[in-house]
């Protein structure tokens, strides 16, 4: 073919159409039964590493992720040159959920190529099975970018925390892709049948697992050098609270809170991040004057300007819903506080009627249940 410098900008796609097809027309058979019947050395090698990959990107980005991963002793099975391309027939699930996953489990090890790493193959129907089989017969994953694109990917997690995961999985909920429209429904019933809560679960701990260990391993570079990123902390607390394991999420909270001490700019975003995070925490585990403590530090550093797109408004929104004060006794000073404080997000976004009704509302609460001269109150009426 060439070399890569001769495929320029080509799509796995467009190598199928113009190279792979026009090779093996006359026998009708796969790029690598033409191998075997040429006698190319190497063909015999078993396949050790099946790549996930989209048809749509650039298959010199495909080939550049593998070869900055894995060294000369893999030998790769990527469908246009194993499937015979000349033969498209559509497989029912039995085909899909055994001869296909037993296929995986055999190779024993998959790998998901980026490429780029801002644009995933995470809505590819196809890629998401492959994840899903790979878990399921226990087998081993891996995610493959290029050098160039690791760099540019932890940069962008040190930069956007939080943010990052959001990022990744927003292009995975519920936008299955097919290359071929027709292949579609075929996804839609194996997914089905497998049951959809099931098998998004799967993946999106089998890429979250990767994308941490990847975050994991900055930071313990971070550590011999001494020069903890925020951001990677946060991220990494985010993750602990997801998993339920709250002791390690607040150890990491709190480490943010001490990385970004009395620091403005993006640094005071994860602060307050953390503050607002930790203090929900608390007020959910019953510590209400933790809660309440952490929650005033979160108002009083609310910027000016905030507006209703800032992304710690869902969290501190959740302060005076029903659900969260029917957690506790509503009367409780504490919560009269906070829900009464919630005033203050209100009046920053100039929602200025939400705010007053809150306002009266947690006062004649205070009022009713504490009195009119204890300090919950008096700071209301002020």
């Amino acid at each position: 073919m060439g070399g890569k410098e001769q495929l320029g900008d080509y799509t796995t796609e467009e190598i199928c159409e113009s190279f792979i097809k026009p090779y093996t027309e006359e026998k009708q058979e796969s790029f690598c039964d033409m191998l075997r019947r040429d006698g190319t050395f190497g063909y015999e090698a078993k396949a050790n590493v099946f790549v996930s990959h989209a048809w749509l990107d650039k298959f010199v980005d495909v080939v550049n992720a593998l070869a900055d991963n894995y060294g000369p002793e893999e030998s790769f099975w990527i469908d246009i040159f194993s499937v015979n391309q000349h033969i498209v027939t559509a497989k029912d699930f039995n085909w899909w959920n055994s001869t296909f996953k037993s296929a995986i489990g055999e190779i024993g090890n998959t790998v998901l190529v980026m490429a780029p790493w801002n644009d995933p193959p995470l809505n590819r129907a196809w890629c998401i099975y492959e994840i899903y089989c790979t878990i399921d017969t226990k087998s081993k994953f891996d995610v493959a970018v290029t050098k160039m694109d690791k760099k540019a990917l932890l940069l962008f997690s040190k930069t956007r925390g939080i943010e990052c995961m959001d990022f990744f999985l927003f292009r995975f909920h519920g936008q299955y892709e097919t290359f071929d429209p027709e292949d579609y429904e075929n996804f839609i019933e194996v997914a089905n049948k497998i049951g959809f809560s099931q098998f998004n679960k799967v993946v999106i701990d089998a890429f979250q697992g990767w994308m941490m260990s990847l975050i994991f391993e900055q930071i313990k570079e971070d550590e011999k050098n001494d020069v903890l990123n925020p951001f990677l902390i946060s991220l990494v607390a985010d993750f602990h609270e997801a998993q339920d394991d709250l002791k390690l999420a607040e150890e990491r909270w709190l480490e943010c809170l001490k990385l970004t001490k009395n620091q403005s700019g993006d640094s005071l975003f994860v602060s307050l991040t953390a503050l607002a995070r930790l203090s929900k925490q608390y007020f959910n585990q019953g510590y209400l004057d933790k809660a309440k403590e952490l929650l005033t530090n979160t108002l009083e550093q609310l910027p000016e300007g905030i507006d209703d797109e800032h992304p710690l408004l869902p969290l501190l929104q959740g302060y005076c819903s029903r659900e969260s004060i029917a957690s506790t006794e509503e009367n409780h000073a504490n919560i009269l506080f906070l829900t009464g404080n919630f005033a203050k997000v209100y009046e920053k976004l100039g929602n200025f009627e939400a705010a007053e009704k809150l306002y009266l509302s947690s006062l004649e609460r205070c009022k009713l249940h504490l009195g009119e001269n204890v300090e919950e109150t008096l700071s209301l009426m002020n």
